[in-house]
C-alpha cells in the first residue's frame, strides 16, 4: 500500500471514530496520519488533517482549533485549493475566538463571490458550447431524419401500390370463390333437404299405406262387390286410407308462421284427439308469437308433430298435456302423457332423433323423463331469437 493511501486511511478512520464518540482513539489515528503526511511531504493531504483537527478542537480548545484552521488555510492557499480555503475560513468564523473574525469573514465572502463568478462564467461558457454543439447535432440529425423519412415515404408508397394490387386481386378471387361456395352449399342443402323429405314421405307411405292398399285390392278382388256389407266394408277401408293420406299431407305441408300460427298448431294437435285420447293445450295464446322468429315457430311445430306421431305409435296414452311458457329470453314447451313409457335407452330409437336434432340446431335444450308404465315427459327450452332466418322448407 502506498504511504499516501495509508495516511489517508488513518486520518479518515480517526475522524470517523471521533464523529462516533470514540475521541481518544480517533485523535491517536489522526495524529498518526498527519505525521505520516508531513514525513512524506504530502502538503495537499495535510490540509484535510488540519481541517479534521480544527473540527475536533472546535468544542474543546478553540485556540487549537484556530491554529489548525490557519495551518489548513495557508496550505490550501499554497496549493491554490479554493474549497479547502473556504472551509478553513468558515471554521475560523464559527469559532469567533479572535479579533480577526471580521477579517476572516470579509475574506470568506470575497473569495466565495469570486469563485461563484468564475464558476458561473465557466458554466455559461460550457453551457453555450454544449448548446451550440447540441443545436448543430440536432440540425444535422433533423436533416438526416427528413432525408430518411422522404426515402421511407417513397419506398412505402411503392410497396403500398404493390400490396394494394395484390390485396385487390386476392379479394376478387376470394369473392368469386365465396360466391361459388355459397351457391353450391345452398344447392347441396336444398337437395339434401328435399331428398330427406322425399325419403321420409316414401317410407311413411310404404310402411303405413302400401299394405293397406294391397289388402283393399285383394279384398275387392275376392269379395262380391254387389253385396251391401261388402261395399260398406270397402268404403270404410278406403276412407281409412284417405284419412291416413291426409295425415301424411298435413304433417309435411308448409307451416303458417304468421297471424294464424296458433290456430294451425291447434288444428294439427286436434287431429290426434279421439274418443280414447284427449289432447290438452295450455297457455298457447299467452305467448307473444309475434316476437318469435320463423325458425323457432317452424321448429316448435315440427317437434310437436313428431311428439304426436311418437305418442300415437308407441305410448297408448289416453291423456296428453302440452303447456307453453316463456320469459324475456326463452320459450318452454312441457309435454306429458300417461302412456306406457319406455326405457331411456330406447328413446331416440323411437323416432325422436329428429326432434333432438331440431332442438340442438336452434341452441335449445331438452330433458326426457320416462320409465316403463310411468308415462312420458319432455321439457324443452330454446332461446326466443336466432341469428339466422331460413326458409320453411329447410326445417324438415
Amino acid at each position: 500500500m502506498k504511504p499516501e493511501d495509508k495516511s489517508t486511511i488513518l486520518d479518515n478512520l480517526g475522524y470517523a471514530y471521533f464523529k462516533n464518540g470514540i475521541e481518544d482513539k480517533g485523535l491517536q489515528l489522526m495524529n498518526e496520519g498527519l505525521r505520516m503526511r508531513i514525513k512524506n511531504n504530502d502538503v495537499y493531504g495535510s490540509i484535510e488533517s488540519y481541517l479534521h483537527f480544527a473540527d475536533y478542537y472546535s468544542k474543546k480548545d478553540r485556540k487549537k482549533s484556530d491554529e489548525n484552521a490557519l495551518l489548513a488555510y495557508k496550505a490550501a492557499t499554497r496549493m491554490n485549493s479554493v474549497d479547502e480555503r473556504l472551509e478553513a475560513l468558515q471554521i475560523l468564523i464559527t469559532n469567533d475566538n479572535t479579533s480577526s473574525t471580521p477579517k476572516y469573514t470579509q475574506k470568506y465572502f470575497t473569495l466565495n463571490d469570486s469563485i461563484i463568478k468564475v464558476r458561473n462564467n465557466f458554466k455559461n461558457k460550457s453551457a453555450k458550447i454544449k448548446y451550440d454543439a447540441k443545436k448543430e447535432k440536432d440540425e444535422n440529425e433533423k436533416l438526416r431524419l427528413e432525408k430518411a423519412e422522404n426515402q421511407l415515404s417513397l419506398q412505402r408508397a411503392k410497396y403500398l401500390k404493390i400490396v394494394s394490387a395484390i390485396v385487390f386481386a386476392f379479394l376478387l378471387v376470394l369473392i368469386f370463390i365465396l360466391i361459388r361456395y355459397y351457391k353450391n352449399k345452398n344447392k347441396a342443402i336444398e337437395f339434401k333437404t328435399s331428398y330427406n323429405t322425399e325419403t321420409r314421405i316414401a317410407k311413411k307411405i310404404h310402411d303405413e299405406l302400401a299394405n293397406d292398399v294391397f289388402q283393399v285390392i285383394a279384398f275387392a278382388e275376392s269379395q262380391p262387390l254387389y253385396a251391401e256389407n261388402t261395399k260398406e266394408n270397402l268404403l270404410q277401408k278406403l276412407d281409412d286410407i284417405y284419412s291416413r293420406v291426409r295425415g301424411i299431407s298435413r304433417e309435411n305441408n308448409s307451416i303458417d308462421t304468421g297471424a294464424n300460427f296458433t290456430r294451425s298448431i291447434k288444428e294439427m294437435l286436434s287431429a290426434y284427439n279421439t274418443r280414447e285420447r284427449n289432447i290438452m293445450v295450455t297457455n298457447l295464446e299467452d305467448i307473444n308469437w309475434e316476437d318469435i322468429d320463423d325458425i323457432k315457430k317452424i321448429t316448435i311445430s315440427r317437434i310437436l308433430q313428431e311428439l304426436m306421431v311418437n305418442m300415437k305409435k308407441h305410448s297408448k296414452a289416453s291423456l296428453v298435456v302440452i303447456r307453453f311458457e316463456s320469459d324475456q329470453k326463452s320459450i318452454f314447451v312441457n309435454y306429458m302423457d300417461n302412456g306406457i313409457g319406455c326405457e331411456k335407452s330406447m328413446i331416440l330409437k323411437n323416432g325422436l332423433q329428429n326432434m333432438a336434432n331440431r332442438i340442438l340446431a336452434v341452441n335449445g335444450t331438452f330433458d326426457i323423463e320416462t320409465e316403463p308404465d310411468k308415462g312420458f315427459k319432455v321439457k324443452i327450452s330454446m332461446p326466443e331469437q336466432t341469428q339466422i332466418k331460413v326458409k320453411e322448407k329447410f326445417a324438415y
